[in-house]
């Protein structure tokens, strides 16, 4: 499996992992979401602008 392709696979594992964590810790919800949500955004940046696929 490529980089890129472990990059786009993993973009939605901190906005599942800030929903379970607000579902289950002690933070708000909407909190765990908005992190995971930036942190899938940064991810989104750097496999499109950091390692771009090669084609």
């Amino acid at each position: 499996m490529l980089t890129y392709d472990r990059l786009l696979a993993s973009i939605p594992l901190p906005l599942v992992g800030g929903a379970i964590a607000g579902w289950i810790g002690l933070i708000p919800i909407t909190l765990g979401v908005i992190t995971g949500s930036l942190l899938g955004c940064a991810l989104m940046f750097v496999s499109l602008f950091v390692v771009p696929p090669e084609t």
